[in-house]
Formats: C-alpha cells, sequence, structure tokens
C-alpha cells in the first residue's frame, strides 16, 4: 500500500482492528447468538461500505466504510435483552457483558458516522467541522455517564435520551438528503438524484427495525430478529443500483475495468504458465542432458512474450468493451492539442461548443462567458457536468455539458481531463482575449499614425509652400528687384541729362534698355528654375568659391559703380548650394551698402576659420540702428539675409550704429577644402 493511499485510508484500518478485537472478545467471553443469516447480511453491508474506499480512496469514501463497518458489527449479533440487562451494565467486572458492550458502543457511534458522512456526501453542506466534532464528543459523553452510573432511574432516562439523541441525528442526516434531492441546480442534478436513492434505500432497509419496534411495543410479542434484519439487504442493493444507474462513489467505470483486468491477468498468468512449461518441456526433449539450462531459456522466452502479449490483450479489451473511453481520451488529446494552436476566440468557442461534444458523445456543449451570468437561462436538456474557466483568480465563465447520448455519465478519470481541458480553454481565451486587445490596439495605433503622418504631411506641405514663398521673395529681392533698383537710379539720371546733353542721355538710354534686358533674363531664369528645380544629389557639387566672389564684385562694380576691397585665398571650395547661398547674403550686403551707406567702397573677407566659415562686409558709410531697420515695415533685406543663413545652420552679426559704419558677419559650420 502507498504511503498516499495509508494516509487516506488508516481510520478504516484502525476501526477494523478495533472491531475484530471486540468480534474475538464477543466470540470469547460471551455466547452471542450469531446466526449465518446475520453474519451474511452483515457482511454484505461490510463489503459494501469497503468497496467504496477500495477503488477511490478519500475523505468521504472513508466515512461510508467506517459507518459500513459499524453497523455491520452492529447487525451482527441479535438485539433481544431485557432492558434490565442494559440498565446493568457498568463500571464493575461482574456488570461487564461483551457482546452488549460490543453493540451498544456500535449503536451509539451510528448516529455521529450518518450525520458526518451525509454532511459530506452526496454534497457537501452548510455543517462545520466543530459542529461534526461536538456530534461525535456528545455522544461520547453520553456513552461514558451511561457507562459510569450505577443501575438506577436515573440510567433509564439518561438511556432514552440516548434513544432520542440517535433519533435526532438520523433525523438530521435524513433532512440533509432530502435538501440535497430537491436542489434543482443543474451542476448538482446527480447529488439529487443520488440523494433520493439514498433516503428511499435507509427508509426501506429500516423498515424492519421500526416494524419490530412497533409491533413489540403495541403488542409485547417478541418478534423474531431475522424479519427485522431480512429488509436491510435494501441498502446494498439501492447502492449498488446507484452505482450502476448513477455512479455512485464514482466506481461504476472503475469496478468493471477493475473486474476487466482482474479476469485479463488471470488469463494472462494461466497463459504464461502454459507457455513456460509447453517452451519448458519441447526444449527439454529436444536437449535432454540440458535440461536445467532448458528449464531457464523457456522461462526466459516466456518472460520476453508475456508483457507484449499482455499490452495487446488489453488493448483488445478497451477497443471491444470500452471503445467510448479511447474515443474520449482521443477526442480530448485532439482538443487539447488544437487549443494550443488556436489564437482566435470564436474558433475555440467553436471547437468547445461543436466539435468536442460531438466527438465525446454528448447532446450538447456551451460555453458561458463573462460577462454573461454562469448559469445561462435555458439548457437543451439537464446539464451532466460543468466546470468553471479562471486564469490567475479570475474567472472567464463556465463550460456545460449535457449527458452522454449513450453509456454512463462521466467517470471521475473523464472528468478529471475535463477539468484539465478546461484549464487549457481558459488559458486559450485569455491568450486570444490578449491577442485580440493587441491587435485592436495595433488597429488603433495605426490609424492614429495615418491620421497623424497625413497631419504632419500636411503641415510639412504648408510650410513647404510658405518657404518656396519666402525663397521666391529672396530670389526677386536679390536678383529682379536690384535691377529695378538700378534701372530706377538710370533713369533719374537720364531725365536730367535730357536736355543739356542728349548725347550722354542716348548713351544712358542704351544702358538702360541693357539693364531691363538683364532683368528680363533674370526673370526668365529664375521661371526656369522654378519650373525646373535643380537636381538634389547626396554628395553636392564643389565650386570655387573665391572666384565666384570676384566675378560677383566685378559685376557690382560695373553696374552700380561700388568699390569693393577684396580680401580672400585664391582659392576656396564649397558645395554648390552653400556657395549659392552664401553669394545672394553677400549680394544683399553690397547692395546695401551701396544704396544706403553714403559711400562707394566696401570691404569684403572670406576666410576658413577652423570648421567655420566666415564672410564679412563692412564699409565707412552713415551706419543705421539695426532693430530699427529690421523691424520696419517693407525692409526684406535683412530679414531675408538671416532666414538664408539658418537655412544653413549658419548665423548673422550687423554691427552698425548711426554715423559709425557698418559691418555684417556670417558664420557658418562647415568643413572647408582649400
Amino acid at each position: 500500500m502507498s504511503q498516499t493511499r495509508f494516509k487516506t485510508l488508516w481510520p478504516l484500518l484502525v476501526l477494523l482492528l478495533l472491531e475484530s478485537l471486540g468480534l474475538a472478545a464477543v466470540m470469547l467471553f460471551s455466547d452471542a447468538p450469531i446466526s449465518i443469516f446475520s453474519a451474511t447480511i452483515a457482511t454484505i453491508i461490510l463489503a459494501t461500505g469497503l468497496l467504496p474506499a477500495a477503488l477511490r480512496p478519500s475523505s468521504e469514501h472513508v466515512l461510508a466504510g467506517c459507518l459500513g463497518i459499524v453497523f455491520g458489527a452492529f447487525l451482527l449479533i441479535p438485539f433481544d435483552p431485557p432492558l434490565n440487562e442494559i440498565l446493568s451494565i457498568g463500571p464493575q467486572p461482574k456488570d461487564l457483558s461483551s457482546h452488549l458492550l460490543f453493540r451498544l458502543f456500535n449503536g451509539a457511534a451510528i448516529g455521529p458516522l450518518v450525520l458526518h458522512l451525509t454532511s459530506r456526501f452526496p454534497r457537501r453542506s452548510q455543517l462545520s467541522g466543530k459542529i461534526i466534532a461536538s456530534v461525535y464528543g456528545g455522544t461520547a459523553l453520553l456513552l461514558l455517564i451511561f457507562f459510569l452510573l450505577p443501575a438506577n432511574e436515573f440510567k433509564k432516562w439518561l438511556f432514552a435520551l440516548m434513544i432520542i439523541w440517535l433519533f435526532v441525528m438520523v433525523t438530521w442526516a435524513i433532512v440533509l438528503l432530502v435538501s440535497a434531492s430537491r436542489d434543482s441546480a443543474p451542476e448538482q442534478r446527480r447529488s439529487a438524484q443520488q440523494a433520493r436513492l439514498l433516503i428511499f434505500s435507509m427508509l426501506l432497509a429500516n423498515s424492519g427495525l421500526l416494524i419490530r419496534l412497533g409491533i413489540m411495543a403495541l403488542q409485547n410479542q417478541p418478534v423474531t430478529y431475522n424479519l427485522a434484519l431480512a429488509p436491510q439487504i435494501f441498502l446494498p442493493i439501492g447502492i449498488s443500483y446507484a452505482i450502476l444507474r448513477h455512479d455512485l462513489f464514482d466506481i461504476d467505470a472503475a469496478l468493471r475495468r477493475a473486474l476487466a483486468y482482474t479476469l485479463l491477468s488471470l488469463l494472462l498468468i494461466a497463459g504464461y504458465l502454459a507457455l513456460t512449461v509447453t517452451l519448458t518441456a519441447l526444449l527439454a526433449q529436444i536437449w535432454p542432458q540440458f535440461r536445467g539450462v532448458a528449464a531457464a531459456i523457456g522461462v526466459l522466452l516466456a518472460a520476453a512474450a508475456f508483457e507484449p502479449l499482455r499490452g495487446r490483450v488489453q488493448r483488445w479489451i478497451d477497443q471491444s468493451l470500452y471503445p467510448d473511453r479511447l474515443r474520449f481520451e482521443q477526442a480530448v488529446a485532439n482538443a487539447g492539442a488544437q487549443l494550443s494552436r488556436v489564437v482566435n476566440r470564436e474558433e475555440i468557442i467553436d471547437l468547445l461548443t461543436e466539435k468536442v461534444p460531438r466527438e465525446i458523445g454528448a447532446e450538447w456543449g456551451t460555453l458561458s462567458l463573462a460577462p454573461a451570468p454562469d448559469i445561462p437561462g435555458n439548457f437543451k436538456s439537464t446539464p451532466s457536468w460543468n466546470a468553471q474557466l479562471i486564469v490567475g483568480g479570475a474567472s472567464l465563465g463556465r463550460y456545460w455539458l449535457g449527458a452522454r447520448r449513450a453509456g454512463p455519465t462521466f467517470s471521475r478519470e473523464e472528468r478529471a481531463q475535463l477539468n484539465a481541458l478546461v484549464s487549457q480553454t481558459a488559458l486559450a481565451l485569455a491568450y486570444a482575449e490578449t491577442i485580440e486587445a493587441l491587435n485592436t490596439l495595433n488597429r488603433q495605433l495605426e490609424a492614429r499614425v495615418k491620421q497623424r503622418t497625413n497631419q504632419i504631411l500636411t503641415q510639412q506641405r504648408a510650410l513647404a509652400v510658405i518657404e518656396d514663398r519666402r525663397r521666391l521673395a529672396r530670389d526677386l529681392h536679390d536678383s529682379v528687384t536690384q535691377t529695378l533698383f538700378s534701372i530706377n537710379l538710370s533713369a533719374r539720371a537720364i531725365r536730367g541729362m535730357v536736355r543739356e546733353d542728349t548725347a550722354t542721355a542716348e548713351k544712358e538710354l542704351s544702358e538702360l534698355e541693357k539693364s531691363a534686358q538683364s532683368a528680363l533674363e533674370e526673370m526668365r531664369i529664375l521661371l526656369s528654375q522654378l519650373r525646373n528645380p535643380r537636381e538634389v544629389t547626396d554628395v553636392p557639387r564643389l565650386v570655387n568659391f573665391s572666384v565666384q566672389l570676384e566675378e560677383l564684385c566685378t559685376q557690382l562694380q560695373n553696374s552700380h559703380g561700388l568699390q569693393i576691397t577684396l580680401n580672400q585665398p585664391p582659392s576656396q571650395l564649397l558645395p554648390s548650394p552653400l556657395s549659392d547661398e552664401i553669394l545672394a547674403i553677400l549680394r544683399e550686403a553690397f547692395i546695401n551698402a551701396r544704396k544706403h551707406s553714403g559711400v562707394l567702397d566696401a570691404v569684403c573677407v572670406a576666410e576658413q576659420q577652423d570648421n567655420l566659415f566666415l564672410v564679412r562686409v563692412s564699409d565707412q558709410g552713415r551706419g543705421f540702428s539695426p532693430e530699427t531697420i529690421e523691424t520696419a515695415p517693407g525692409h526684406f533685406g535683412l530679414r531675408g539675409m538671416r532666414e538664408r543663413a539658418a537655412a544653413l545652420d549658419g548665423t548673422i552679426l550687423i554691427t552698425s550704429q548711426p554715423g559709425s559704419g557698418a559691418t555684417i558677419e556670417a558664420r557658418f559650420p562647415i568643413q572647408i577644402t582649400n
């Protein structure tokens, strides 16, 4: 016997030992009239009580076994002594009667055991362990007081109280069974059926004792003990029917399999012995001089063939007698394998409500998932089994199965497999809900990202339009506007000399025409650039900035008469975009000096300082207030210079004040190659 099994069955073994010792004392010291009929009934009651505990060790089954032992011992010895013999039992040796004590102790123990068992089986009641302990303690106290009291009138009343106490406990137990039998909850259907069978069996079994007591009390006539004992056979019959029809104690399938496998083992052992003897005799005939070796070889060969043969026969029995069991195991295994792959909630529900019930032979199956109530409003038929789906202590709902279309209700092993499947289902549902939540969140994030991207693109397009407008304004200001300004100056000068110096005026008009054509050409170039923007490459083209700056200075000297002193190295290579923007800034600075300084000369410096490229334009003119000029309306030159510099991460520093000239310095962070 395994250690776990012993821990469960030890009360039963101890009680069986004590009852055996008590019965031995009765047989040794008393001439109790034990009949064959009473011994037969007592043996049947004993076997009925011990069978559940032997097949399915549990606390409830051990209680049933203890009750079977005590009740069988109580029924073993007829209880026909007069009342004065019972009341004469006392602590003195002369007052002791072994068979009276044996029956008195067993009769007193029946009440607490019946109440204790019915409070736990077929369903657990609200009786606490303290109440049950109080019942045992009260019974033991009454029995002790009765044993210690001398024979007197009070002892008679105490015996009557013990009878009433026994009747109260039995009645209490019947009330618990009646309550269980009237429970209409679907999950308690089987317990209610078992409770009704137990009530009927108990009342029918004890009807003989009640009739015997009634006849003896009313007519004062003796009634044979066997007449009262005969109806007790209905108790094991009722329990056997409950086992076979309603799987009482969950031993129906186990009992049938145990019998089948016992027969199988006997047949295999017989076959093993026959095979061993046959092989030994055959080998002895072939090698008579090696009879001992032949016997050993025969045993080894038979042993080698035994296990494969046993496995094949057992599989044949399972396939022949229990095909539903194999189908059930295969169906549950398949469902578990599918649950390990499914991540969709609807597929899980379809698997549990359609495929699993169909494959295990259940009439129907349904999942009642939160927030819906655990018990749906209606069922197709009375449920046969259900279990709660729990993950991390939280309930996701409950799984219900209808009765089988054929065969008994689900056995304990099958319910254990279903419970494992439900646990896996709960995990799969939780995983599916998590995946669905993540997918929903992902879709929401994608929608938000798309919306935000569209907003950013819209903003970028708007900013690009604004930047294009600013660039167009700068380009117009730095090219066409400056040429138009030059034309305006020339036109004023020509107006004054038309009458005084016609030849010079004609010459200036010719130059004015060239300037107008130049302005037109600049406008065409600008429009062409707008229609066909320059290609942007990863590696911009390098140009000699020094040469381009010299060309700009020469052009301004010819067109505006500005004398520029240039300080720079002969060669400075810059990326073409940077060179173009710096030249535009310098052009604006030169034009401003010509227009506003009142002088016709300026100084320009262009040089590299570490990782900075610096350009500076200064004059000794009338100067100005930078804050006033930059905030005044209509002055776009300085603003355009700063915008161009900022686009290249550069800075513009303007140093000037009225009467002391002006200096404009631009710095650009870039690696310069000379």
